[in-house]
């Protein structure tokens, strides 16, 4: 049975600017859906950049650079690493997420794993624990995560 929606939340799709393709759209159905607890699909289901879009300003700052497949890859890895780590209780540290990737095909080094978790956490991916907390992913980053799923292998 499909959710009802809030009228609110039509009239901000409709002022929504989208700049990509349908799968935007697409993105923050899933997201809505995720989340949803009851019958009707509120404002505060939508995704948080939805709700607050990029002045033109702040979006003629926005870095153009275009991620590579390795570096998708990597981002897959890390995601579904930490997606894992939270389900069993486990911290996701630094350490362990670079542990995790030297035994498949995406080696990373400590370092490299603190600048993607910074990339990451840019986007609302992840969140960064301080001390034994770890990272945990945040529901943009289970939506990415589908969003993604058989577009993108990792091995």
């Amino acid at each position: 049975m499909a959710p009802d929606i809030d009228p609110s939340v039509w009239e901000t799709l409709q002022e929504y600017p989208f700049e990509g393709n349908v799968q935007e759209l697409k993105n923050i159905v899933h997201y809505a859906a995720v989340i949803l607890e009851g019958q009707t699909v509120f404002l505060h289901h939508l995704p948080p950049f939805v709700l607050t879009p990029l002045s033109p300003e702040v979006k003629g700052k926005k870095e153009d650079h275009q991620l590579t497949l390795m570096e998708k890859q990597e981002f897959v890895f890390l995601l579904e690493a930490i997606k894992s780590l939270n389900e069993k209780g486990e911290a996701a540290s630094r350490r362990i997420l670079s542990e995790l990737s030297k035994q498949g095909d995406i080696p990373l080094t400590p370092q490299q794993v603190r600048s993607r978790l910074d990339d990451l956490e840019k986007k609302a991916y992840v969140t960064k624990g301080k001390g034994r907390a770890g990272t945990k992913i945040t529901l943009e980053g289970l939506s990415f995560l589908k969003s993604l799923d058989g577009y993108i292998p990792v091995q």
